[in-house]
C-alpha cells in the first residue's frame, strides 16, 4: 500500500470516526474543559472504541491501547492542554517489532495550537488533524505515525 492510500485509509478508518464521535460529545468535553492539564485518555478511549467498534479487534491494558482488526495498533493522547512532548509518547511503541504498524490518535485543547502542529510535525508524520470549539475553548483532535517508520506503516 503506498503512503498516500495508507494516509487515506487512517483518515477515513480511523480520523474520522473518532473527530466526529469526539465533536458529537462537546457537552462532555465542556465539563472537564476546567481541570487544567488533565489526561483524558479514559474518556477518549470510551469514545474512539465507541466509534471504531466494529473495527476493534482487541483493547489492550499493556502497551496501545487497542489493535484494530488489520494489526494496525493504536496508542490514545488526551489532555485538557496541548503538550507536544506529551502527544509525542504516543509513538514509543513505534521502536518495538510488536508494534510495526502504530498510529498515535491525539486529543487536546490549548492556545496557540498551530505551534503545536509545527511541534508535531518536526517529530511525526501528521496524517490528519482537526481543530474544533467547545464553548470558549479551541480543542485540536489528530492522527500521527512515527517518521522513521513511515515506510513500514504503509505495507
Amino acid at each position: 500500500m503506498s503512503s498516500n492510500s495508507q494516509s487515506i485509509f487512517l483518515i477515513e478508518n480511523v480520523f474520522r470516526p473518532v473527530a466526529e464521535r469526539v465533536k458529537n460529545r462537546r457537552d462532555s468535553l465542556l465539563s472537564i474543559a476546567r481541570f487544567p492539564r488533565l489526561g483524558i485518555e479514559g474518556w477518549l478511549k470510551v469514545e474512539a472504541t465507541r466509534a471504531l467498534l466494529d473495527r476493534v479487534d482487541k483493547i489492550l491494558n499493556k502497551g496501545p491501547d487497542f489493535r484494530l482488526c488489520d494489526g494496525l495498533y493504536v496508542e490514545l493522547k488526551g489532555a485538557t492542554d496541548c503538550n507536544s512532548a506529551y502527544i509525542l509518547t504516543g509513538l514509543k511503541y513505534g521502536t518495538l517489532a510488536d508494534y510495526e504498524r502504530l498510529a498515535c490518535l491525539f486529543l487536546g485543547s490549548g492556545q496557540n495550537i498551530s505551534a503545536f502542529v509545527d511541534r508535531l510535525k518536526r517529530n511525526s508524520n501528521v496524517v490528519a488533524h482537526e481543530t474544533f470549539s467547545v464553548g470558549t475553548d479551541e480543542w485540536i483532535i489528530g492522527l500521527i505515525i512515527p517518521t522513521s517508520l513511515e515506510a513500514s506503516a504503509t505495507a
